[in-house]
């Protein structure tokens, strides 16, 4: 492992922290934030003049506004002590300088997984919906969707969805926006290492047009929920929403349709669960591909008529009856295919 990959790596942890942070290009590798040291700028909360940069095989740091310049490692000692240890820790470890077994390293990570969400924390003005009423508009429907309650903690709830949303994303929706404001849950997008990197806020309101509104603040991730749950030593299930994710065992749910399944665990560990939606050429497609691309699908059999996971739940299926039909209807290759054409209705 390069050094120069340890230092992209933790430029782009660190990244997490800094406002307005975006990868501009990866060779060379360069970003660009607002600066933590002068401000920035107090009039034009868009302008970001800090910047990380790539020079002879390392990363530097440097301000445009107040001529900040240091190294990427003192930039994290400043910013972050608690991962500035373990970034020099795992340059160390690159140079044969320490030796560790890696399953302190990975110990270590699950130690301090829930206190690097607390290093950028947007949910922190919010509740859970485990802390509101039973009679809370968000609650009942929570309840009425019939989520496990075991898992009411991992989801939030928002008043005012935009005004929240800009708060730490400045501008991102504009005045019209703002004044048609409402409710949503937000369901938050954490790395396997306990890193928050984007959520996506569910509308509650029958009547809004767009259901989900996801907001990324890492680009180098992909739009997978449910990262800091899942075991990868077992079968890992793969979804496409994430309210549906929460009625599976080590379950993800895909936020975006270019996700990269090879990334997300061993392939053979993946069974990639589509909507059950025979007439849907765009479903019918993915599926095809998953197969061509070598990985176990769920192909629902003719008895389950609803669309998705949650829909079952609703007609009275429970989620350990789900996850027993999905074990018994996933195929691979030549089999998939047959399974397909016979479930497909193109």
């Amino acid at each position: 492992m390069s050094t120069l990959w340890i230092d992209q790596k933790y430029a782009s942890l660190i990244g997490t922290q800094l406002e307005r942070f975006k990868i501009v290009k990866t060779k060379p590798f360069g970003a660009r934030f607002r600066c933590p040291v002068c401000g920035d700028s107090k009039t034009n909360k868009l302008k970001t003049r800090g910047y990380f940069y790539e020079h002879t095989d390392r990363i530097n740091v440097k301000c445009h506004n107040c001529g900040f310049s240091t190294s990427l490692q003192k930039f994290i000692q400043t910013i972050n002590p608690v991962l500035y240890s373990e970034y020099r820790m795992e340059l160390l470890k690159n140079t044969d300088q320490v030796k560790q077994e890696p399953e302190q390293f990975v110990t270590d990570v699950t130690k301090f997984s829930s206190r690097r969400v607390d290093y950028f924390d947007p949910f922190k003005s919010l509740k859970k919906i485990s802390q509101l009423a039973h009679d809370h508009p968000a609650k009942k429907y929570i309840l009425d969707r019939k989520i496990p309650s075991n898992t009411h903690y991992r989801l939030y709830y928002s008043p005012t969805y935009y005004h929240w949303v800009n708060e730490f994303v400045p501008d991102k929706f504009n005045e019209k926006a703002l004044k048609l404001d409402e409710p949503r849950i937000v369901l938050p997008f954490i790395d396997d290492r306990g890193y928050v990197f984007g959520f996506t806020g569910r509308a509650i309101r029958p009547s809004t047009g767009l259901r989900y509104s996801t907001v990324i603040l890492d680009d180098t991730k992909q739009k997978v929920f449910g990262q800091e749950t899942i075991d990868k030593r077992k079968v890992v299930y793969i979804v496409e929403g994430p309210i549906d994710s929460l009625f599976l065992d080590n379950c993800l749910a895909m936020a975006g349709s270019d996700v990269n399944f090879n990334l997300l665990a061993e392939p053979n560990k993946i069974v990639v669960v589509y909507d059950n939606e025979p007439r849907n050429k765009e479903i019918v497609g993915k599926i095809d591909k998953a197969i061509n691309q070598g990985f176990k699908v769920c192909i629902w059999p003719d008895h389950i008529k609803e669309k998705d996971i949650n829909d079952m739940v609703k007609a009275g299926h429970s989620g350990a009856s789900i996850q027993s039909i999905i074990d018994h209807n996933t195929y691979s290759g030549l089999s998939a295919k047959m399974q397909m054409q016979t479930w497909s209705k193109l």
